[in-house]
């Protein structure tokens, strides 16, 4: 385990990483809680933390995307947290992800829609 004393200490996920993303990570919101509309697992903590630090940011007035911060006003975008930037297995959970997303019918009435997808891994050198 990483020393959390010590900001520069490296990170190591678990052997299969900290996200499972055997069928994807595929979340929306319902009622202020993040939820996996395709399976009865709850989100993990670090995927609620991750979208609650991203909604947190787009939501703010200083964000510069309009239409995404409009998005996520009206709950008019999908979720996805995956381990690695670039990895097999993370990409082929994105696809799957993005597929559930293009199929969305909720979404269809909506002016605006977006997919975020956010990554465990790499993380960039300071």
């Amino acid at each position: 385990m990483a020393d959390v004393t010590d900001p520069s200490a490296p990170i190591a996920p678990p052997a299969n990483g900290p996200v499972d993303e055997t069928n994807g990570n595929f979340c929306w919101v319902e009622n202020g809680q993040l939820l996996h509309p395709f399976d009865s697992d709850p989100p993990t903590a670090l995927t609620v933390f991750v979208h609650d630090s991203f909604r947190a940011l787009a939501l703010n007035e200083h964000f510069p995307c309009a239409g995404g911060r409009a998005a996520v006003r009206q709950s008019a975008y999908r979720f996805g947290l995956y381990n690695e930037l670039g990895g097999a297995q993370s990409a082929a959970a994105l696809a799957r992800d993005l597929r559930r997303f293009n199929e969305d019918t909720a979404l269809r009435q909506s002016p605006l829609t977006a997919y975020v997808a956010s990554y465990v891994g790499p993380v960039p050198p300071n």
